[in-house]
This record gives C-alpha cells, sequence and structure tokens, in this order.
C-alpha cells in the first residue's frame, strides 16, 4: 500500500514546516470517503518542540471527533525535522502505530524539502517507505 500526496497537500506540509520552523510541526492526515487527503495541522505540545513533537490528548480527541463528524478518515501523522533528513528516529519509532502513516517533512532555514511517507512495520520494528 502507498501513500500518494498530491502536490498542493505536499505544499501545504512544507509552508506548515517552514511556518514552525526551528520547531517540529505536527499535523494528522485525513481523506474523504473518495480518498481525497489533506492536512490537519495540529499543535505541538512536547516540552522540547525543537527535537520532538507531541499532541495534547484535548487536540488529539478533537481532530479525531471532527474526522468522525465529517466522516473522515483518518490516515496517520506528519512532523517535520528540522535540520535533519525525513528519515524516521528512533524517538519516531517508538511513538509509532502500524495501522498510521507517518510522514516527515525536511525542513532548514532556507526551507522544506519533499515530504517522505514511512508505515511501521510491527514485526520487523522497522520503518517502510
Amino acid at each position: 500500500m502507498a501513500l500518494l500526496l498530491s502536490d498542493e497537500v505536499s505544499a501545504a506540509l512544507r509552508r506548515h514546516a517552514v511556518a514552525c520552523y526551528p520547531e517540529e510541526c505536527v499535523g494528522a492526515l485525513v481523506a474523504t470517503r473518495e480518498g481525497r487527503v489533506f492536512p490537519r495541522p495540529l499543535s505541538n505540545a512536547a516540552d522540547q518542540p525543537r527535537t520532538g513533537f507531541s499532541l495534547s490528548a484535548r487536540d488529539y480527541l478533537a481532530m479525531e471527533d471532527e474526522a468522525q463528524r465529517k466522516g473522515l478518515t483518518v490516515l496517520g501523522f506528519y512532523h517535520s525535522h528540522p535540520d535533519a533528513p525525513a528519515v524516521p528516529s528512533a524517538r519516531d519509532a517508538s511513538a509509532a502505530w502500524p495501522q498510521w502513516w507517518t510522514v516527515i517533512v525536511p525542513v532548514t532555514k532556507v526551507g522544506a524539502g519533499q515530504p517522505r511517507a514511512w508505515r511501521f512495520d510491527e514485526e520487523a520494528r522497522a520503518f517502510r517507505e
């Protein structure tokens, strides 16, 4: 299974990453029944947002409730890696859920690069692009 992000969605993720730099951005990826994917930016509640991300329970539940009300499916989450490549970190692996996509956006002070989508293989305990 592959996750294909439109140019519009990729651009929105890059804009979010740039707006949050040098901190990590975070958001959800949701899809309509017809398969249209779009981002839902969320607040980074991490104690150290320059090196990680966290969602507050309130934000997560509100996003999930909104998706349910609108008939949307949560596909996964995205976040940025400031001054680092779009490759999952050990921290990303420890927080990964195999049913959701993990999309990572590399970002530096000069701009954001191409987002990359990953799926966590629980049996192998590793990400697959």
